[in-house]
């Protein structure tokens, strides 16, 4: 035990450091660029959930440079089926309509503080754009009972468990995957939830999710998300604690390129270009289970304090 305890030490040790040569490194590469701007302006839409979803750089720049009252049309992908109209009705705000639906959505301009935890400034890249908006109560209460009933469970308590040494390994990995994929960071990233024991937590909480933490199921090796908090409400993966509380947390996940896993896969299955996927998935249509292979990929954001209504 103790050999394998040191092995465990020896690897932690060497995965930090690499972290510290990454994070110097990109360091340095803003240093060059000479984009470090203290301030800046983004435009966010608002999803059906409430919450306001980053534009690409490229419509948010164009929204701030764009005279009131004047309009832009723009596709948000190369594979999207939708057009889109935005409308600026002031300095601040704006209307998006889709061209098709006719849906509207509100839109809102905010100032930013271009600074990650930490103190480490992350400019705007091509694809990346620095997330600064922290979730409130009421937003992560809609994303727990959009799938577990509120007659049967109840949340007691939701804390803010962010760590600052992995919030910045994490935005530096999610901005190199975003730039890589030239894809934005909505497209790459997801809020998922992931449940555990209440003592397992803690640790994820303080150390942040690594390999040792990997497990063999359904979709393949690795540790395991869920779009839903149904899921990992269950007892089999979030089991009360002796308090009588249930425990999860809602976590930041790099899910990239994803392909269907399962029990079988040994090894992560390459894409066309001879690169690895980012992530296993339980259906490539409509995924709802994420299995994350990478260290420092996932990050602990919130933790929720949960039980079952007598």
């Amino acid at each position: 035990h103790n050999v394998t305890r040191s092995k465990l030490n020896d690897y932690r040790q060497m995965q930090d450091q690499r972290a510290q040569q990454q994070i110097a490194a990109l360091q340095q590469q803003l240093n060059d660029m000479n984009t470090q701007n203290t301030h800046d302006f983004k435009w966010r839409w608002q999803d059906d959930d409430g919450s306001y979803k980053a534009y690409k750089p490229d419509i948010s720049s164009k929204l701030n440079k764009m005279h009131v009252g004047n309009s832009l049309s723009f596709v948000p992908t190369a594979s999207s089926e939708w057009t889109y109209m935005v409308t600026k009705l002031s300095d601040s705000k704006a209307k998006q309509v889709n061209t098709s639906t006719n849906k509207e959505r509100d839109i809102k301009r905010i100032k930013l503080e271009a600074t990650t935890p930490g103190g480490m400034v992350l400019p705007d890249g091509e694809f990346y754009e620095a997330d600064y908006d922290p979730l409130d109560d009421d937003e992560i209460k809609n994303r727990f009972f959009k799938t577990v009933s509120k007659s049967e469970y109840e949340i007691e308590e939701i804390e803010d468990v962010k760590d600052d040494k992995q919030s910045m390994t994490y935005e530096i990995n999610l901005f190199h995957k975003c730039e890589k994929l030239k894809k934005p960071r909505t497209e790459v990233e997801k809020y998922l939830f992931h449940g555990s024991s209440y003592d397992i937590l803690n640790v994820v909480v303080q150390n942040g999710f690594d390999r040792t933490y990997s497990t063999k199921a359904a979709y393949g090796k690795g540790t395991y998300f869920a779009r839903d908090a149904s899921y990992s409400a269950s007892s089999r993966y979030s089991p009360p604690h002796i308090d009588g509380y249930q425990y999860m947390c809602l976590c930041k996940v790099i899910v990239g390129d994803s392909t269907r896993g399962s029990s079988s896969v040994e090894k992560v299955p390459l894409k066309s270009d001879k690169t690895e996927y980012d992530t296993l998935v339980d259906d490539t249509s409509n995924p709802s289970i994420f299995v994350v292979w990478r260290d420092y990929c996932a990050v602990p954001v919130y933790r929720i304090k949960f039980k079952r209504k007598i």
